[in-house]
């Protein structure tokens, strides 16, 4: 999965020039600001026009000196704490990836990981023939 990520952030910053990167600050291995590694969700703008030599992208992840409330700080982002990077319309998402919390956000449910757990009410079917069902 860490290769079709990289690829696909590769891509975006070729096409782009910019990419915004969906991150879970409270994964392992992620280093941001203090005060950003308690969210359940980060974004993070990645561009060409602030390439600095310390901007590194590998099959490890991102690592660059982004600015916050005006000062320096070196970040490091593994692929494993991201979960959605795009610029503008276009997206790549990794559901696998996803909190809760941004599960719960983008898609309106929370993911269930335990099969113990009893299944939701299934929801009352619209009287619309025209109608949009979330199938899991």
């Amino acid at each position: 999965m860490n290769q079709h990520k990289l690829l696909a952030f590769s891509e975006t910053m070729d096409r782009y020039g910019q990419v915004i990167v969906f991150l879970d600050p409270r994964r392992p291995n992620v280093t941001v600001p203090e005060y950003l590694t308690h969210q359940c969700a980060l974004a993070l703008s990645f561009r060409w026009a602030h390439y600095s030599p310390d901007f590194s992208v590998d099959e490890w992840g991102i690592r660059e000196i982004l600015t916050f409330s005006g000062g320096h700080f070196s970040c490091e982002v593994p692929w494993s704490a991201v979960y959605m990077l795009g610029s503008g319309a276009n997206l790549s998402l990794w559901p696998g990836s996803f909190t809760p919390e941004a599960h719960q956000a983008l898609f309106g449910s929370v993911i269930q990981y335990s099969s113990e757990s009893e299944p939701p009410e299934p929801e009352p079917e619209p009287k619309n023939s025209c109608y949009l069902k979330l199938v899991k």
